[in-house]
């Protein structure tokens, strides 16, 4: 998930909208905004609150903006006039400077709204609440993994919004661009020994040595907590654990893994980062009909490897493009449109990677969303 960011702008264009006399087009950072006519001017500092973003009842109320939010508060895209309008602005303090973050000013938080998914383990029926099922998964996973001696590294960091980061649009900038797929991130890491991680973003999901059981206990709550958190359902059984959407990436990567370890000399981590698509995922299902993994990096202990020396059967991410930076505007065309993965579903967006950068914790990953989906996810 990118970072929660309400910025500090100055307005850097205004752009009138053929037969509307109220309105016009705000342009801050890569967003556009519908606003009223003759009410900013280009120069003018603003506060940009983008789609996504929730705000409580008693700011947006004072904002004055709560009939225009979804109903947990969200932020939202609309097409005014003919013109995409994604979020909205307000004036900023004039102290404030351009580039600060104010989210906490106005209690803002990130859209926290998770899509009904498939349980990890196919035909059962729980009737616990998924978000005390994942907490408890979350606890009994990593207290096993705790007890490991292979732990993950952090090789992956979620790609930012790119009209926050206008600046990395430049010619000078070499990308690869792919598309964007609508799906959950899974990640498989391995050792030179064989051990294995699956991950999702922030949860582990599976551990070493073949899935280690569930903890044996003789309490009864136990034992039913594990239960209800999905825990060693899938032990010995593959068949079941192919069915489960997280372990896809594992059963995709690991002949690859291990014909790369046998290649490359004096690695100690290879970690296959992806997304998993299909039924109960997201809205978007590609037309398919089980969970498929499709991979969008491999990583040499933290080194993104960008050219991999043997062929490999799992899917890729569709890749778009590698070059030069091209321009915002034909970025922007990149992003729209159809899948080219399957299904008639439209184009999330694109993911553009920087093939080289300064500063190496900073992000190199950066998402251009589409206006369709904007649009369609609000």
């Amino acid at each position: 998930m990118s970072s929660l960011i309400v910025a500090v702008w100055k307005i850097s264009e205004i752009r009138p909208i053929a037969k509307a006399n109220k309105v016009e087009v705000a342009v801050v950072g890569g967003w556009t905004t519908v606003v009223q006519r003759g009410l900013f001017k280009v120069g003018d500092k603003v506060v940009y609150f983008q789609p996504e973003i929730c705000l409580p009842p008693e700011i947006s109320d004072e904002l004055g903006v709560t009939k225009y939010l979804a109903k947990n508060g969200r932020v939202r895209s609309a097409k005014l006039a003919g013109e995409y309008s994604h979020g909205f602005v307000i004036p900023a303090d004039p102290s404030w400077p351009v580039g600060k973050n104010v989210a906490d000013i106005y209690k803002a938080t990130k859209d926290d709204r998770v899509e009904d998914a498939e349980p990890d383990n196919v035909g059962e029926k729980k009737m616990v609440p998924r978000s005390i099922r994942k907490m408890l998964h979350d606890f009994f996973d990593m207290t096993r993994m705790s007890k490991q001696a292979f732990k993950p590294i952090k090789v992956f960091k979620s790609p930012e919004h790119l009209r926050n980061f206008p600046e990395i649009v430049d010619p000078n900038n070499v990308v690869d661009i792919h598309e964007k797929l609508h799906g959950s991130y899974s990640e498989c890491q391995y050792d030179a020994h064989g051990n294995f991680v699956v991950s999702s973003k922030n949860t582990v999901k599976a551990i070493p040595q073949q899935f280690v059981p569930r903890f044996k206990t003789r309490s009864k709550t136990l034992n039913a907590l594990q239960k209800v958190a999905g825990i060693g359902h899938w032990i010995n059984d593959e068949e079941k654990m192919r069915q489960c959407r997280w372990f896809r990436v594992y059963f995709d990567t690991r002949e690859s893994a291990k014909t790369l370890f046998n290649l490359i000399p004096n690695i100690s981590r290879l970690t296959y980062s992806g997304e998993v698509v299909g039924p109960g995922v997201q809205k978007l299902t590609y037309g398919q009909e089980t969970y498929q993994w499709y991979n969008f990096g491999v990583y040499a202990d933290k080194e993104l490897m960008n050219n991999l020396p043997i062929k490999v059967s799992y899917k890729k991410v569709p890749h778009l493009y590698s070059g030069s930076c091209p321009s915002h505007e034909t970025l922007k065309d990149m992003s729209q449109g159809n899948t080219m993965v399957a299904g008639d579903h439209i184009r999330e967006g694109i993911v553009i990677t920087l093939r080289s950068w300064q500063d190496k914790d900073a992000n190199r990953m950066y998402k251009l969303v589409s206006d369709q989906y904007l649009l369609w996810n609000s």
